[in-house]
């Protein structure tokens, strides 16, 4: 069995699978429209546990980049078609990686400073995240990488 036929059964499965385990446990994508002070309480409460959930979503973005070279020269496609196909895979799963990202090395980082900061220290981390989960998270992540990984699908 080629790693192409590998991975085009093993990614979707691991993304829906750490997908649906972030709902489950986390209400995502819910999350990102919740208050920062929640969010980042609900981080800490998660633990590793929740991290752990987030690494598997971040590894099954990342794994659409061997997913994407593999299938495009697996089916044959040679050219032009070739490196669009190619271009469009990698990019979206460099934009997933980049919208998950902060849940592994950010977020954490600002949920535990919350805990202990001041009142204007806990607005300033509260804005902080924010800014992070609408740029990152809705306009990156839910936006343009599931528009480049569509686009890559069809």
């Amino acid at each position: 069995m080629s790693a192409a036929v590998v991975l085009l059964v093993a990614v979707p499965i691991l993304f829906n699978v750490a997908f649906a385990e972030l709902g489950r446990t986390f209400s995502y994508p819910d999350v990102l429209r919740r208050p920062a002070a929640e969010v980042m309480q609900r981080v800490r409460d998660g633990g590793s546990a929740l991290a752990l959930r987030w690494w598997a979503f971040l590894l099954s973005a990342l794994l659409m980049v061997p997913l994407t070279v593999l299938t495009t020269d697996a089916v044959g496609l040679r050219g032009g078609l070739a490196q669009l196909v190619t271009t469009v895979g990698v990019l979206a799963a460099l934009v997933q990686v980049l919208g998950l990202v902060r849940w592994v090395q950010v977020v954490p980082w600002l949920a535990a400073r919350h805990e202990t900061a001041d009142e204007s220290g806990k607005a300033v981390l509260e804005a902080e995240l924010a800014l992070l989960n609408r740029l990152l998270g809705v306009a990156v992540g839910e936006h343009l990488g599931y528009l480049l990984t569509g686009a890559w699908t069809a």
